[in-house]
């Protein structure tokens, strides 16, 4: 019985696995606008979540199927540097994972050549089957915030996200 729950469970992971990802949909893009920041995003993506702290927010957009882009912004003085930021982030996966192992982390940290961005491949294994994955770390400083953007999504579907990632990118402004 056991085997039977387990192989089930993994029938449908990959099977939502294989449903795939969307091309993000730029022409039809959106607008989001909170009390201090606005971007627009891909029309077929949804904002899930957005955290307003004190000296820190938190915002989650989902892509059309498994990968998310995670804004998170701090106060210029109390932010961390780029690499510590990339660096912490992907530790505190490793330990919130609640199925799964991450497994494989490298970093790729070229500041001369792509500043701002760093780039993070590793594998989410689950019962013994690895799926790629990327994370794209882009900082981006305001006079009084610091921003970072993240996207995680498999390796398969990144083509198909970047162009939504970079829209948010580029229009994101701090209003307050």
């Amino acid at each position: 019985m056991k085997i039977l729950t387990t192989l089930l469970y993994l029938s449908f992971t990959l099977i939502l696995i294989s449903c795939g990802e969307r091309p993000a949909d730029i022409s039809d893009a959106k607008s989001y606008r909170n009390k201090s920041l606005s971007f627009k995003y891909p029309g077929n993506w949804t904002v899930t979540g957005d955290s307003d702290f004190e000296d820190f927010q938190n915002l989650f957009i989902e892509t059309s199927a498994e990968g998310i882009v995670i804004l998170q912004a701090y106060p210029l003085e109390n932010a961390q540097s780029h690499e510590d930021f990339a660096k912490a982030f992907s530790a505190s996966t490793i330990d919130s994972m609640p199925i799964g192992n991450i497994v494989d982390s490298k970093f790729e940290i070229n500041e001369s050549t792509s500043p701002n961005k760093i780039n993070e491949t590793f594998s989410i294994e689950l019962f013994s089957e690895k799926i790629p994955h990327i994370r794209k770390y882009v900082m981006k400083d305001f006079p009084k915030q610091r921003c970072f953007l993240i996207l995680q999504i498999t390796s398969k579907d990144e083509a198909k996200a970047i162009k939504g990632f970079e829209l948010i990118q580029s229009s994101l402004k701090f209003v307050n």
